[in-house]
């Protein structure tokens, strides 16, 4: 005979479960947005702009021509960003480690560092796995 109460409390804890790992995951994948658009200013050079300088949000972090440039020359100043999301060259040559390793380190697993503007973070692993999880969000 089919008993209800032999499966449901391990249906309970089974969904219990999920739920908390989703509400992880949701925490997490929101922590990284925030200190990507609010701490960070990424979309400030990773995101295009529209004619009246706003960011162009259905081309979020997809890598960008810089809108400014420094008054002295500085070496190896890069003109453009490029693309931070899952589907951009960076991402599928280095993937999720390596983009991990370089908010930690900031050097990229070939030792190569970015090139001015882009700041030298030294995130902890905590706030670089939350900005990498809020990435692979993106398309």
């Amino acid at each position: 005979m089919f008993s209800m109460r032999k499966i449901l409390p391990g249906s309970l804890a089974a969904l219990a479960l999920a739920s908390t790992t989703l509400a992880a995951d949701n925490s997490t994948v929101e922590y990284g947005r925030y200190l990507v658009e609010n701490l960070g200013g990424c979309s400030d050079c990773h995101t295009p702009t529209l004619e009246n300088g706003q960011p162009d949000k259905t081309h979020l972090l997809k890598g960008a021509m810089l809108v400014f440039q420094p008054i002295h020359p500085i070496p190896h100043w890069k003109a453009a960003s490029p693309d931070i999301t899952p589907t951009g060259p960076k991402w599928e040559k280095w993937g999720e480690t390596g983009f991990v390793k370089f908010l930690e380190t900031a050097a990229w697993p070939d030792g190569d560092k970015a090139d001015p503007p882009m700041p030298a973070f030294h995130l902890n692993a905590h706030d670089a796995r939350a900005i990498v999880a809020y990435l692979k969000t993106l398309k």
